[in-house]
């Protein structure tokens, strides 16, 4: 697991120790977070904002964290 991968396992633990089990994320970068776990939830489109991207959403219950 590289610098990326582990920062983001971090965030997801802490998260997870605070009460939180589901997280959302909106990117265009698919594959790294899909390598992770995140599943795609939906296509949004922020207010003001010209193009949609992807929204993806990870359990923490149920990742191997």
């Amino acid at each position: 697991m590289g610098v990326a991968g582990t920062l983001l396992n971090y965030v997801c633990m802490d998260m997870k120790e605070k009460g939180i089990d589901t997280l959302y994320l909106i990117t265009n970068h698919t594959s790294f977070y899909e390598r992770y776990g995140w599943e795609f939830f939906c296509m949004v489109q922020g207010d003001g904002e010209p193009e949609i991207t992807r929204a993806y959403r990870m359990y923490i219950h149920r990742s191997s964290i």
